[in-house]
């Protein structure tokens, strides 16, 4: 992927992130519909409550901005950790990535 197209892609979710130390240890968005679009934690900081950090912000502005339901597009490691936070799976479904069938699953929770 472009850099610009990386760019454009960050400004049009606002993302917040998780800090430590000057560097940036998780970042993730909460869009207007309920879609969390992007969820990310490094791979050092995994386990260690960055992930429950940046879901409480989610809910934190979902309740603000009055949104009944969260949905993400999860992938098979990804999906445990949602399910811990309530989200169920609605479907699975396969994607194409630059010729690559990659299996996620859209998970959704009602607020």
């Amino acid at each position: 992927m472009e850099p610009g197209v990386w760019e454009r892609k960050m400004h049009a979710i606002s993302p917040f992130v998780a800090e430590t130390d000057d560097s940036i240890i998780g970042y993730s968005d909460s869009q207007v519909s309920g879609l969390i679009d992007h969820f990310f934690v490094h791979h050092e900081w995994q386990r260690r409550g960055v992930g429950r950090l940046l879901m409480t912000e989610i809910e934190r502005r979902a309740s603000l901005g009055k949104i009944s339901q969260l949905e993400t597009h999860a992938s098979i490691t990804a999906r445990p950790f949602f399910e811990a936070f309530g989200f169920v799976v609605v479907r699975e479904q396969e994607l194409d990535v630059r010729g690559e069938k990659l299996k996620n699953y859209v998970l959704q929770r009602k607020l």
